[in-house]
């Protein structure tokens, strides 16, 4: 099944390798191929380069190429059977392809794509988001699986299929229009992601939930109104929670003030900005979020363990600051910059002094729901959210910071499940919050 041309590759490698999202980075110097391919030194009456004597140019009696021979000459065609990125793997990338073939996890790794695409016409599950699946389970295969489709691409087919994807990387670099010349359109050095991969040395520290765990379902919020745990009537054995001035200075007299979502005096209390969540490690993230009052008081924290998706492997634990009958059981309303103001979104607008959803993203589902709201790719809406949180944010660096999580180590995940458990605060943690 190993790199099966199927009817939509036209069009998902066009946009793969047409948008900076690219697996060719090329370098002719560093690529073997099959050399034999070259050489008619045999026995045969034909002259096709092999030791067979029938005329399809290869060397074996597979069934994936009749016509090699006219197919990988420059004047045929990228993909169909019998295509240039077809023969290629049979013939001048063949040991390559071999080497993935004979790899446990390139197979696998080959595979995963296959069946996380959807193949029903021109609609499939975003590349980018097969691409990450499938490099998270299987790591180790990434290089393998790269050079089989370096050696198509740039020795094998350039001359087919110039017109079919775009090559650029085959001449040395790629112009993605960021500041580190990755190939990708982020800006870290991580080659061709959106975010960073994760560390295969991070751990989260804490026991695996899994099954035995209770279930979860997760959103995201950020209203800028004074917590709810900040008042002492509400923070029961616990701290009241801190709580900040409108310019995001702590507040002495937080308990006692107003919320800044019902009054904009000067005497207000809203959310302290170092309430944006954070990354201990590439598995690992902090937080706070609003739960049921049913099921947690203030100052509880939570492990949540993201399932399968995007997340998988992540772990974040958060602390209540938001308690309420508003939220519904084992759901867990993250605290995300940019993350939706909701129905109390007279805060946000005075401290950001601005009501345009062009800025705050929709009222339920923020930045990421108004992206997505736009149209395009999964990249795309990753971009756009990048986009807002370096407009709104800009002179605000710790909500800046919360939303980068979002886009980086959350990667842009639209409320994933989780299984949870309740477990005891870091200090980390309460050392932010003051609930302790």
């Amino acid at each position: 099944m190993l790199l099966t041309v199927q009817k939509n590759w036209r069009l998902i490698l066009g946009m793969l390798l047409g948008t900076g999202l690219t697996w060719v980075a090329c370098n002719s110097n560093t690529q073997s191929v099959d050399s034999s391919y070259y050489n008619d030194a045999d026995s045969d009456s034909d002259s096709d380069g092999d030791s067979d004597s029938d005329s399809d140019g290869d060397s074996d009696s597979d069934v994936y190429v009749d016509t090699a021979a006219e197919d990988c000459d420059g004047k045929g065609t990228c993909y169909f059977e019998g295509g240039c990125a077809e023969c290629a793997k049979e013939e001048m990338c063949k040991g390559y392809a071999d080497n993935c073939r004979n790899d446990a996890d390139c197979a696998a790794y080959e595979l995963c794509y296959e069946e996380c695409r959807r193949t029903d016409g021109d609609s499939f599950v975003d590349f980018t988001l097969c691409k990450m699946q499938c490099q998270n389970a299987y790591p180790s295969a990434v290089d393998t699986y790269i050079n089989v489709m370096n050696c198509i691409y740039c020795i094998a087919c350039p001359d087919d299929c110039e017109d079919d994807v775009n090559l650029g990387g085959c001449n040395g670099g790629f112009t993605d229009g960021d500041a580190d010349a990755d190939g990708d359109a982020d800006a870290d050095a991580d080659d061709s992601e959106l975010w960073d991969p994760i560390n295969p040395d991070d751990s989260t520290g804490y026991s695996a939930i899994g099954s035995s765990g209770n279930s979860g379902t997760t959103s995201r919020y950020w209203d800028c109104c004074k917590p709810h745990c900040s008042w002492p009537s509400n923070a029961g054995s616990v701290n009241p929670m801190n709580a900040c001035t409108v310019s995001d200075s702590t507040h002495t007299a937080a308990w006692d003030a107003p919320s800044g979502c019902s009054d904009n005096s000067g005497s207000a209390a809203y959310t302290c900005w170092n309430n944006s969540p954070w990354a201990v490690n590439t598995v690992l993230g902090y937080g706070f979020a609003a739960g049921n009052s049913g099921q947690f008081s203030c100052g509880d924290c939570v492990q949540l363990e993201f399932g399968a998706g995007l997340l998988e492997g992540k772990t974040m634990i958060v602390q209540m600051s938001n308690v309420g009958s508003d939220v519904a059981y084992n759901q867990f309303d993250i605290m995300i910059p940019g993350g939706g103001v909701g129905i109390f979104d007279y805060g946000c607008k005075t401290q950001w002094g601005t009501s345009s959803e062009s800025m705050l993203g929709a009222t339920y589902g923020g930045f990421l729901k108004y992206c997505r709201d736009q149209g395009g790719a999964f990249a795309d809406i990753h971009a756009c959210v990048e986009r807002m949180c370096s407009n709104l944010f800009s002179s605000r660096p710790k909500l800046a910071a919360g939303c980068e999580f979002f886009t980086n180590w959350y990667r842009t995940a639209d409320n994933p499940t989780v299984r949870w458990k309740k477990v005891t605060c870091p200090s980390a943690i309460t050392s932010v919050s003051g609930m302790q």
